[in-house]
This record gives structure tokens, C-alpha cells and sequence, in this order.
């Protein structure tokens, strides 16, 4: 007979059974298509030998005005940005204390010391510098051991915490370490996994009332991350909006740091300048503080905030600390404040040695879900944010605020500038925000509106454009080719100028193994130089992801395989796309052939697997005899074994997993009959294959080695009758 091609279908179809999907592939991994024929993808390899803290959910890069290239990665843990190889830690400043009385503890033999701080807010598992304790030792422990940064290894009470430092007390001390003592607290972290909120093992046990509920889920701590100008501007997800100035930076080798995130509500215009001499007047029995100061250079509107040094009490009014301006007379150089206690007499205080700081922000978001810079004349966008003048900082879910434009300080709605907020109306909050061509797409819960420039008096409008849908996480929408697509709850959408489900020949497959209590960890990027869209997503009773599905919008196909990943920039800016890895590093996808992430260098196992064909529909038992191979290497290593592992799997019925009369090597036990090495040089197999549906196998698990396949042909005829 002669021989048969074998032109299967691209993609991956699992939708139908392997035996209906005679005509297309059935099971892969670590392998694409490209016009229309299967292949290996490309390998990765780690960007340096450097590793960072926590889990990175966030990648972002961009340039300054000197050409030196970005790396922002945001983990659950710290906030990092990477430059020249190198990870330097930026995490903003929480909370930094005032000079503490002795606050150290130690105990006889142990590493393990306990600082008292009222009301320091820390976490467990947050970091904690200590600093100011002088020359020598505290119960034994040398002060270098206990002046640097340190994990909060317990949390005593709302002003006790634990550290360990690498000494051993020989003594124990109540209370020790000075009188000058300083504990700067970072940013507390945030979850690495979606942490139910309801149902078991989401409280303390006897806490909640009987068969009531306790919400949902905490959210993943993720960033978002984008560039204003040469510089970045970063929130985390239910925080505030930080800033990195390029143009102020420092960095700091030897302990990998550099300067850390400032948040833009605190962003000062300048040095503190000096009032003149008692600034402050009080009216009795009032809170409100009247301030003068003839040397203002800039008109200061209410919303922004001032900070008052040396300026003690006045009239029962404590006035060192930030205050927010509430109202400004510019004729008279005065503006007002708000006391934390009403005045007790009438008058004026505070001395000759007042200094005030200005900040030139205004209204500045202090609590968002979702930051983004517009293309269009550079508006900075919070989702899910706090309303204007709203001094409790409550969130509102479904609040869109923007800043003026050109201006991130300046938040505060005025008929001078376009700074602005918008409620949506469909949905219980908005999940994520998207830059498409010529608007921005705001996806809910259960909707998605188009925002779009209109100018004053207005600034942005808002559209909707697809209602009843879902997105899976805030990291769940990529966009492509001018086309957005987006991984929802059960199904896969895009959006080209209307919103449509996707067609997916992998959905219930995919569905089935998500873990949908880890739908949060789910993420989308975009592979430009391939056409392709990928979901990383968790597989079942798994709380990281470990399993990726792609979409290739060139080709109209779906493939799917295993990979550990938390995070994906397919940058302009590097040659190559970047991931973050359980290795606790950024590597760089399709650079090489092998997984370099590690300091061993290990092959990538990928293979693919047909639907099951055979002879006049089953009828009759194929017999196969010989297999010309059409796959070609180009790209390999030079070196080592460059083949692929072609195998013909027989089966007695459609769908079986064995073989019914045994065939080549007498084996009936699991799918593979005949294994050979297919190479470069490989003309032709000579096989002995027998079953009533064949299916067909290409793998390959050694280093150097990048393969495409072709048409495949076989010699195959009838070998008898259904028994």
C-alpha cells in the first residue's frame, strides 16, 4: 500500500475524545505551533546569579533619560528594583519611631530578643531596622548584631514584637539597648496565596457567630507598577500610590539597597522654610488653627498637607506633626488647619523657631486596587480608591479617580485643572484596568466599561461595553494585536471593540484542573514574536501556579503545559520576555534551548501527542511496518544528542490505554508499543505496530535540542477483522 500522510489539525483539542480527534493533537507540553506545525519552545536562563525575597506577583521596565534600564519586581514580601544584575531592595517605609527608652529585652541563652514599641503595627514576617543602640553589648549581644535589619519572627502583643540576632544573650536584661534607640518598619507584607476568608480554617476557632459567613478571600499582595516620565510610579493592591524619582536615586552595593519608594501623599516642594515668630492663632473652644506665613512662593490649596517642627502646644492645641491644609486666604498669607484638641483661650503661640514642609500633593489616594498611567496626555488613574475629602480612607470598590494632567501630586478636583473621579454602576468592585488603543478598558466583576479622554468640563467618560461577564484576577487581561483578552470564571473573552467569549478548543479541560479557590493567582502574558496570549494558572489542591495555557490569536489555536511561574513581562525594552520563578529570580524566556533558572543546567522535557486514526473506522486492525519521520533540527547545539523520541501508541478500542494482542516486544501493559530515536539522519523506521486505533508520540528530554515537526507518513494497512 502506499504510504499514508499524516496531517493533523494545530493545536490542542480536548473538548472532543482522542478517537473523534483522529485529525488533531490530543496532549503537550512545552511545545507551540507554528504554521500550523508543532514544535519546541524555546528555553530560559536566569538574568543573574541574584535572587530577591517573597514571591514576585509584578514586572515592569522602563528607561530614564540616561539610557539606564529598569527592572521593578514587586513581591508579597518587598519591593525591588532590578538594575545591572543586581536586586536593590526599595521597599517603602512604614512607620519610623521616635527615640525608645530601653525597649530591648534579652533572655539568658537565648537569640531571640524582644523590643517594645507601643503601637508599632507590625506583622509577622515584616522587617524591622533597628538602629541608635550605642558601642557594646545588650545581655551580651554585640549592638552590630542588633543594629541591621530584622524579621519579625512573633508578634507579643500590640506593642511587643520578636526578633532573633545571631548571638546568644549570656544574660538576662529587662530593659536595655539606651535611650536612643530607633525601630524603622517596612511596608508589612502581604499574602502569597489566596487566604479564604470563610469557611474552615479561615478564623480562630470559637470566633464568629453560629453558621454565619466571614467573607470571601484576602486578596494576593500584588503591584502595580507604571512609569511617569523616567520614573515609576508603584501601589500595591489595597494600598497607596508610591514614587521612585531616577533622578535622586542612590544605590547602596555592599547592602543592595537603594533609595526606597516615598509615598506620594508625602512628597515635599522643597526644604522646610522658617515662620515667622508665633504663627499659630487659636480661637477658644475651637479645633481650627489659623497659620501665617508671608514667605509662601507657591498658592497652597486646601487638601494639600503642611508638617510643623518646633512648635510645641499652643493653647492646649499640639501642633508638631502633619496637618492637612483646610482652607487658604492668599491675600492675607494664612491658611487653616484642623487641631487634634479645641483650643482652650484665644490667642497666638508657637515661638520663633517654626518650621513648616510643604507637600505638593493634594488628595492624594491613599488606599487603591489598581494604579495606571493613561497614554493619552498623561493622566495617573487609582481604581477602587477613597473618595475626595474622604478624611476615614475608606475604599470605595467601584471609585475611578484620576490626577491632574501631567501631575501625579495634585488629586483634588478644581475648575483650574481636569483632576476628576467617576463611580461605575455595574458590579461589587472593579478588578483590573487595561491601556487599549485609544481607551481604557475598567473590567468589574461583572462588566466592562471603555473610558475615554472628552475633555473639560468632564475629562473622561466611561461606556459600557460588555455586562455579564468575569475575570478570573487582577492579573488575568493582556492585550495583543489591538485585541484585549482576558481568562474569566469558566471561560476564556476578548474585546475588539465588542466583547465576545473565546472560542477554546482546551476550556473544559483547563476548568476542570483549575484549583478555584486559587483563581487570584491567575496571571496573563503576551509572547509577541509567537502570536501568543498565556494563562498561568494553579492545578488542582495547588496554592502556586504550575500550569500555563496559551492562546495563539495568529493561528486561532490553543496549547497548554506545565511551568512554574508568579509573573510575565513581555518587554520592548529586553531581548527577551521576562518571568518570575519558584527559583526566587527573573529569567529570560526563548533564550537558549535548556532551563538555565538553576546553577545546573537541566533539559526541558517536551512532548506531543495525536488523537487516535486507524483504518476504515475501526473495522479492521492497523498494522504499521515502517514510518518515514519529517522533523527537522535547525537551531540545536551543535553538540550532544540531538534527536527526538517518536513512538506509535496502539490500542485494542478506541480510548483504550493497552493493546489486545500484544505488539512489538510482547507489551500490552500502558500505550507505548515501539519507541525509536529519530535524529537528523533518521530516513526511515522499520516498526511492528498492530491495533484497531494507533496514535502517535514526539518527545524529547536531553540538552541542546530544538525540533519541528513536519508530515509525518506511515505505511499502514488492514490487519483483520473485529474479534
Amino acid at each position: 500500500m502506499p504510504l499514508s500522510k499524516l496531517e493533523f489539525n494545530p493545536g490542542i483539542n480536548r473538548e472532543i475524545t482522542k478517537y473523534t480527534n483522529e485529525a488533531g493533537w490530543h496532549d503537550c507540553d512545552k511545545v507551540r505551533f507554528r504554521q500550523g506545525y508543532a514544535e519546541k519552545i524555546g528555553g530560559w536562563r536566569k538574568i543573574s546569579d541574584e535572587t530577591f525575597t517573597g514571591v514576585c506577583r509584578s514586572i515592569f521596565q522602563w528607561v530614564d533619560l540616561s539610557s539606564n534600564v529598569y527592572t521593578g519586581v514587586g513581591t508579597n514580601v518587598k519591593f525591588y528594583v532590578e538594575h545591572a544584575a543586581i536586586y536593590y531592595d526599595v521597599t517603602p517605609i512604614r512607620l519610623t519611631s521616635g527615640n525608645l527608652d530601653n525597649p530591648i529585652k534579652t533572655t539568658d541563652e537565648s537569640t531571640s530578643i524582644e523590643i517594645t514599641h507601643a503601637s508599632h503595627g507590625a506583622t509577622l514576617g515584616s522587617y524591622v531596622t533597628i538602629s541608635g543602640v550605642p558601642s557594646g553589648n545588650v545581655g551580651g549581644i554585640p549592638h552590630t548584631d542588633i543594629n541591621k535589619e530584622h524579621v519579625i519572627t512573633e508578634v507579643v502583643s500590640t506593642s511587643k514584637y520578636k526578633v532573633v540576632v545571631a548571638t546568644e544573650a549570656t544574660s538576662t536584661v529587662s530593659a536595655g539597648g539606651g535611650t536612643s534607640v530607633v525601630a524603622t518598619y517596612q511596608l508589612n507584607i502581604g499574602p502569597s496565596l489566596v487566604v479564604p476568608t470563610q469557611g474552615w480554617s479561615s478564623l480562630a476557632w470559637n470566633s464568629g457567630g453560629f453558621n454565619q459567613g466571614a467573607g470571601g478571600a484576602e486578596d494576593l499582595r500584588t503591584w502595580n507598577q507604571a512609569n511617569f516620565g523616567e520614573d515609576l510610579i508603584v501601589g500595591p493592591r489595597g494600598g497607596e500610590l508610591y514614587y521612585w524619582d531616577t533622578g535622586s536615586v542612590t544605590f547602596d552595593d555592599a547592602n543592595k539597597t537603594a533609595t526606597r519608594l516615598q509615598a506620594v501623599k508625602n512628597v515635599n516642594n522643597g526644604a522646610a522654610v522658617s515662620l515667622a515668630s508665633n504663627p499659630f492663632a487659636t480661637v477658644n473652644t475651637s479645633p481650627t488653627v489659623t497659620v501665617t506665613d508671608a514667605t509662601l512662593s507657591r498658592v497652597y490649596e486646601s487638601g494639600q498637607h503642611v508638617t510643623f517642627a518646633n512648635a510645641g502646644t499652643v493653647n492646649n492645641v499640639a501642633l508638631n506633626g502633619r496637618f492637612k491644609i483646610q482652607t487658604v486666604d492668599t491675600a492675607a498669607n494664612t491658611f487653616t488647619i484642623t487641631g487634634g484638641t479645641n483650643a482652650n483661650s484665644t490667642g497666638t503661640g508657637g515661638g520663633s523657631s517654626v518650621t513648616a514642609q510643604y507637600e505638593v500633593s493634594a488628595e492624594v489616594p491613599v488606599v487603591q486596587d489598581m494604579l495606571l498611567v493613561s497614554d493619552a496626555s498623561r493622566f495617573v488613574f487609582c481604581f477602587g480608591c477613597n473618595a475626595f475629602g474622604d478624611d476615614t480612607e475608606t475604599k470605595n470598590p467601584m471609585l475611578i479617580r484620576w490626577s491632574d494632567q501631567e501631575d501625579m501630586f495634585d488629586w483634588r478636583p478644581r475648575s483650574t485643572n481636569q483632576a476628576g473621579d467617576l463611580q461605575l454602576s455595574q458590579g461589587t468592585k472593579i478588578m483590573t484596568a487595561i491601556q487599549s488603543r485609544q481607551e481604557i478598558l475598567v473590567f468589574t466583576d461583572s462588566s466592562v466599561y471603555s473610558l475615554q479622554y472628552v475633555g473639560a468640563p468632564i475629562v473622561w467618560g466611561s461606556q459600557l461595553v460588555g455586562s455579564n461577564i468575569s475575570v478570573a484576577s487582577s492579573k488575568a487581561v493582556a492585550y495583543a494585536n489591538g485585541v484585549t483578552y482576558w481568562m474569566g470564571k469558566e471561560k476564556f473573552y476578548k474585546y475588539d471593540g465588542t466583547v465576545q467569549p473565546l472560542r477554546c478548543d482546551v476550556r473544559k479541560y483547563i476548568f476542570d484542573d483549575l484549583e478555584q479557590g486559587q483563581y487570584g493567582q491567575v496571571f496573563a502574558g503576551t509572547l509577541e514574536e509567537y502570536h501568543e496570549v498565556w494563562w498561568f494558572y494553579c492545578s488542582e489542591e495547588r496554592v502556586a501556579p504550575n500550569k500555563y495555557v496559551v492562546y495563539n490569536y495568529l493561528e486561532d489555536v490553543w496549547y497548554y503545559g506545565t511551568m512554574d511561574r508568579s509573573a510575565w513581562l513581555d518587554s520592548t525594552i529586553n531581548d527577551f520576555p521576562l518571568a518570575a520563578t519558584e527559583s526566587y529570580n527573573l529569567v529570560e524566556h526563548e533564550n537558549g534551548l535548556d532551563n538555565n533558572q538553576d546553577v545546573q543546567t537541566a533539559p526541558i522535557t517536551a512532548f506531543i501527542t495525536s488523537g487516535q486514526f486507524g483504518i476504515e473506522s475501526g473495522n479492521s486492525f492497523t498494522f504499521v511496518d515502517r514510518v518515514i519521520p519529517d522533523v527537522q533540527f535547525l537551531g540545536s547545539a551543535s553538540d550532544g544528542d540531538i534527536s527526538t523520541t517518536l513512538s506509535i501508541l496502539g490500542a485494542s478500542e478506541s480510548g483504550a490505554v493497552n493493546n489486545d494482542p500484544l505488539s512489538e516486544g510482547g507489551n500490552s501493559d500502558g500505550v507505548v508499543v515501539t519507541t525509536n530515536s529519530v535524529d537528523q539522519y533518521t530516513k526511515q523506521l522499520d516498526v511492528r505496530v498492530r491495533g484497531r486505533q494507533i496514535a502517535i508520540k514526539v518527545e524529547s528530554d536531553t540538552l541542546g535540542v530544538k525540533w519541528q515537526l513536519g508530515t509525518l507518513r506511515l505505511n499502514m494497512r488492514p490487519d483483520g477483522r473485529r474479534g
